[in-house]
């Protein structure tokens, strides 16, 4: 909160009133982008559970390879 407060002084103070004009351009494009990340969630459905089940599996995976390299000094096997 206090960071825009203190853009828009700096911006205020450097350009003069065009800041203004600079501020509310860098507001719309804000908007924008906020519309069109909303957009692509809407209209690409992801399972977030779905998601998160194969990035610990993931990760589970990784971790046991590496725990296997570390005990025995060989990879796992597929």
């Amino acid at each position: 909160m206090y960071g825009v407060a203190i853009v828009t002084a700096v911006m205020v103070r450097c350009c003069g009133p065009a800041g203004a004009g600079l501020l509310r351009e860098r507001l719309a494009a804000v908007a924008l982008g906020a519309a069109l990340g909303l957009a692509a969630a809407w209209f690409v459905p992801v399972r977030s559970g779905d998601v998160t089940r194969r990035r610990v599996a993931d990760a589970l995976a990784a971790l046991t390879d590496h725990l296997v390299v570390c005990q025995t000094g060989r990879r796992r096997t597929p």
